[in-house]
Formats: C-alpha cells, structure tokens, sequence
C-alpha cells in the first residue's frame, strides 16, 4: 500500500468520524426564561406524541420551540429523542411534546445515494412545564387516546 492509498484512507476515515461525531442537533426557541433557573435532568423530560396544540393543559406553560434533526445514516430516533430531552429540560421545561416527526422519503434516499447529499430525519417539539399531577395525567396518554407517552 503506497503513501497515496494510505492517506485516502486515512482522510476517508476521518471524515467518517468526523460525520458520526455530529449527527443529531436541536436548535431551542425560547419563549420564556421562568424556568431558567431550575433545569430538569433529561430523564426526568416526559415525552408525548401526538398532543395537538390546542389540547395542551392551560396549566402547562411554554418554555421553547425546539428544532431538531440527525443525519439519518448515523443516528436513530432514539438519539433524537434524548437530544430533544436534553434541550426541553435546560430551560426548565419537564414535557417535550412532539408536533411533527419527518424521516427520508424515497426520492431524498435515492439522491443521496447518486448525489451524497446526506438525508436527515426532522423533528418540531414544543417544551413545556407542567405542574406534576398534570404532567401525571399526561404520562398516562396512550395511543388510543390520541398520542403515547415515554419516560425514560
């Protein structure tokens, strides 16, 4: 193996890693700092899907928009999900609930793959804080009822 080969193969690989180091980022909108002051771990955020947003709890107050994506190739829903976590619960919010949820159509994967334009899955969430029984209340959602719920 010549110096050449060696270092395109040394570069491909660091790229590689480099790409694998960054796949999932989520971009929060705040909308108040109330709650600044007292963040919520991640496995304390409550995850609801499928809350419309007319049905949120009048107790519930709104901490921030959050915008999230992760390179579909190198990251999975469940890493999405933690970083939309992570993110509710700095602001203080204990309820991220998700409003929409997109991965790669076809036509996106089959570009890639000509192209390399890398594909993303995308995710619109709305932190929120909630008092507990309210949050409770929430936890108990099911699919049936219109969203499900997950703790850690």
């Amino acid at each position: 193996m010549g110096p050449p080969l060696r270092l395109a193969l040394l570069l491909a690989a660091t790229a590689f890693a480099l790409a694998a180091c960054v796949t999932v980022v989520v971009r929060p909108t705040l909308l108040t700092e109330e709650f600044r002051s007292s963040p919520v771990s991640d496995g304390d955020v409550l995850v609801v899907r499928g809350l419309a947003l007319d049905s949120i709890p009048e107790a519930c107050r709104r901490v921030a928009v959050l915008q999230g994506s992760g390179q579909q190739d190198f990251s999975n829903e469940a890493e999405l999900v933690a970083e939309l976590r992570k993110a509710a619960g700095k602001p203080g919010g204990n309820v991220v609930t998700i409003l929409s949820w997109e991965e790669a159509g076809r036509a996106e994967r089959v570009l890639d793959v000509m192209l390399r334009t890398g594909v993303d899955r995308d995710a619109v969430a709305l932190a929120l804080r909630c008092p507990e029984d309210v949050r409770g209340s929430l936890a108990g959602r099911g699919p049936g009822d219109g969203g499900a719920a997950s703790d850690p």
